[in-house]
């Protein structure tokens, strides 16, 4: 895997282990591509700014305690682009100290 695309997501790990929201969108720029199962969309920081301390709260609210990055696989869709399949671990005091896994 690329070096700076591994810090970048070790950096991110960081911030959203820690709900640093703030930190979180240092790494976005001003508009950015997000895709999921509902398509692609573009957004702005500002977006994921209000997003993101929304998500945080909630967060906050089910017990989140932190979370890791499991694996990292880079697919390299350009020269100057890649798209990167992430597996996180996320622990909820509420469950039991179970850590629930998902892709993103």
């Amino acid at each position: 895997m690329n070096s700076d695309i591994q810090q970048l997501f070790i950096t991110y790990e960081h911030a959203f282990s820690a709900l640093d929201v703030a930190r979180q969108a240092d790494l976005f720029g001003d508009s950015f591509l997000s895709a999921g199962p509902r398509g692609v969309i573009a957004g702005s920081k500002a977006q994921f700014t209000q997003m993101a301390e929304q998500m945080a709260a909630f967060y906050k609210g089910v017990g989140f305690s932190g979370a890791r990055i499991v694996s990292m696989e880079e697919k390299p869709i350009t020269v100057a682009f890649s798209l990167v399949d992430v597996r996180w671990e996320v622990l909820f005091r509420r469950q039991e100290e179970k850590y629930v896994q998902f892709d993103v």
